[in-house]
């Protein structure tokens, strides 16, 4: 029986789980579905008027709070897309519009998730690194993340499914403020994700890939990131990818809708040519991804500086950053490196030596912070110049 059938509620969604869900979702696609209108196009007169329905049948509350912006995100999604071919389509999205503006109310969506503010939140960002590395070219927020590491060893599905809704609402604020930053009202609002499968401690396994989908689903059986966003995302990247996963996806695209399988690129380690030709610029993607722009927080990443080379990373910190101080520890995995660190100022002719050292094989680590100026280039030189074997150095640097 659907939840609204018996609680009295009108505005209760008709599904209760995720057989329910997928059925009420299947019974409203009929037909092949059109392209949706270009994500820098404005709001037609046709979309405008289903966005009028679409708030005409919410909750008063939601009718009192929704921007145009999420109206239009869910009349492209649902209306225009899903349910594009349904009679009853602007009361299907209706239904799911009303759900995922009750869980944004019910998690208290920008007022009451800082990025702090949630037990554990350091530990978790541990074992799944995340961050805001930039745009792309044609001004569309970047989201890299890594593949998570022992995190059902460590947490709920409960207190995962919390930390990814908080990292849901920092992308949110991060778009709108990129809107506002490039004076866009409706348009550009999809972003770009960058999936990172090369870190040493993450895994992909059906396991793991079925812990997260019992963290992300909602208890009517819709997901939070999928259905709760719709229109979001206008590509998705996964890098440093398994031949046997590349090998996978060459099929599986085949049976997809061709809207679906073009957003989508699976790569292997060879990914900065594609990505560049994407838009996406080293200086919006991280230092672990052979990027200029901070690596996500608390990230621990492992180097090998060949002997008789040297190995080079370069942060720029960004010009809007509130810090104040770049802090690195560096370890040692096999045998002994040196280093110099050196910070170019905006507008700068000569960088300035800022910390200097070596690294000791099984010695304690080395820890450092230097005073820097927003907008500055940060370079991390491991030099193995004098070395007779290669050098493996454990990093982590952070902004603070």
């Amino acid at each position: 029986m659907a939840e609204g059938a018996d609680s009295g509620d009108k505005f209760a969604p008709p599904f209760h789980d995720e057989e329910s869900f997928k059925a009420w979702m299947a019974s409203g696609k009929h037909g092949k579905q059109a392209p949706l209108p270009d994500d820098f196009k404005e709001p037609d007169e046709k979309e405008l008027e289903y966005m009028k329905q679409l708030k005409a049948l919410l909750r008063p509350e939601h009718q009192q709070t929704i921007s145009d912006l999420m109206l239009s995100r869910f009349v492209r999604g649902y209306i225009l897309l899903q349910f594009a071919n349904a009679d009853d389509k602007v009361e299907r999205a209706a239904a799911i519009t009303n759900l995922a503006l009750d869980w944004y109310k019910e998690l208290k969506f920008e007022t009451e998730l800082p990025d702090e503010s949630l037990p554990r939140r350091d530990e978790f960002e541990e074992c799944w690194p995340l961050t805001f590395p930039g745009e792309t070219e044609d001004k569309r927020v970047v989201m890299y993340s890594m593949c998570p590491a022992d995190l059902k060893a460590k947490f709920t599905p409960e207190e995962v499914g919390k930390f990814h809704a908080q990292d849901l609402s920092r992308l949110l604020r991060k778009k709108r403020e990129n809107m506002e930053a490039h004076s866009k009202k409706f348009t550009g609002n999809h972003h770009v994700v960058v999936i990172d499968l090369g870190w040493e401690k993450g895994s992909v396994s059906r396991e793991l890939i079925k812990f997260v989908k019992s963290a992300l689903m909602h208890k009517t059986g819709a997901m939070t990131t999928q259905h709760f966003c719709p229109d979001a995302l206008a590509a998705g990247y996964l890098i440093n990818t398994p031949f046997w996963m590349r090998a996978v996806w060459s099929i599986a695209k085949l049976f997809l809708e061709a809207t679906t399988a073009t957003k989508y690129h699976v790569l292997s380690s060879d990914y900065m040519s594609t990505l560049e030709g994407a838009g996406i610029r080293p200086s919006s993607l991280p230092m672990c991804a052979n990027g200029t722009a901070p690596n996500p927080p608390r990230l621990q990443q492992t180097v090998k500086a060949s002997y008789g080379a040297s190995h080079t990373l370069t942060m720029v910190v960004p010009a809007n950053a509130t810090t104040e101080s770049v802090t690195w520890t560096f370890t040692a995995t096999k045998n002994n490196c040196d280093f110099v660190i050196t910070a170019t100022a905006p507008g700068a002719d000569a960088a300035t030596e800022v910390g200097k050292g070596t690294v000791e094989e099984s010695g304690s680590a080395v820890q450092g912070s230097a005073k820097i100026i927003p907008g500055s280039t940060v370079v991390f030189l491991l030099d193995n110049t004098k070395g007779s074997y290669s050098s493996h150095i454990t990093y982590q640097i952070d902004l603070a």
